[in-house]
């Protein structure tokens, strides 16, 4: 009766034993279950539909973002490659020379200046001669006290008397230098150029037109070069560049 009782006791254990492994087998096999519906419900969640214009897909995170250009998910096109094109250099056209008719020059002479070799001229201040006019033979010059050739004309005055234009002309130059002070150039046409010397008080301009008789300036102290000859006026008169002896256009009536 004895051994009955342990044979059944053994055997209870042992049923005891095989429910306990037989539910802790249930137990991590559940585990196991809830474990792989997770997984399979965040891989669920992490699908992205790249097709919704509210997120897009950025691939270096692996996280869908929210467009910020509602464009960008439309209308999707692949990039292609674009053949470059080749692009001609334009031909140069070399500009074409211009001419004018028309030339424009502040030291052209009027046009009805017409001074010729039977011209006269009028005496710009009344007085003697007091240094003639000689390029073949010298002349004495009192303050340098020395004899040279003299390409121009002095005609003795006094301080201050009105010089006149001798023609008609037009203003070319208005200068200061050392041997006869303050002079006018003036332009009577054909190449003859009058030069008026030891001047103050200039009345015209560069490129005044002026009729015979108009004022110039006023006869001034003579330069150191000219200072025992005293007060005078120097004419001086070429063509083409080359002096001309005034006295031979002066008018003597």
């Amino acid at each position: 009766m004895a051994y009955k009782k342990s044979i059944f006791k053994d055997k209870t254990v042992v049923t005891l034993s095989a429910i306990s492994v037989v539910a802790a087998a249930a137990l991590i096999g559940g585990m196991a279950l809830d474990s792989k519906n997770n997984n399979n419900n965040k891989n669920t969640n992490e699908i992205v539909d790249l097709n919704d214009e509210e997120t897009r897909y950025d691939s270096s995170s692996n996280y869908p973002l929210p467009f910020e250009d509602n464009e960008l998910s439309n209308n999707y096109e692949e990039p292609t490659t674009k053949t470059p094109q080749v692009v001609e250099e334009p031909t140069t056209i070399p500009e074409q020379e211009t001419s004018s008719s028309t030339e424009i020059s502040v030291n052209a002479p009027a046009k009805s200046l017409n001074f010729t070799s039977n011209s006269i001229l009028t005496w710009p201040v009344d007085g003697n001669i007091i240094i003639d006019y000689d390029m073949d033979n010298t002349v004495y010059f009192p303050t340098l006290d020395l004899y040279k050739c003299s390409d121009s004309i002095c005609i003795q005055s006094d301080v201050g008397t009105p010089v006149y234009a001798s023609s008609k002309c037009v203003v070319k130059e208005v200068a200061t230098n050392e041997e006869i002070g303050t002079y006018v150039v003036v332009d009577l046409g054909n190449g003859y150029l009058l030069k008026y010397g030891q001047l103050k008080d200039i009345a015209i301009t560069l490129n005044d037109t002026l009729e015979e008789g108009e004022l110039i300036g006023y006869v001034n102290q003579p330069t150191r070069f000219y200072s025992t000859e005293g007060p005078n006026l120097l004419l001086n008169l070429t063509k083409d560049g080359e002096p001309v002896n005034p006295l031979d256009y002066l008018n003597y009536e």
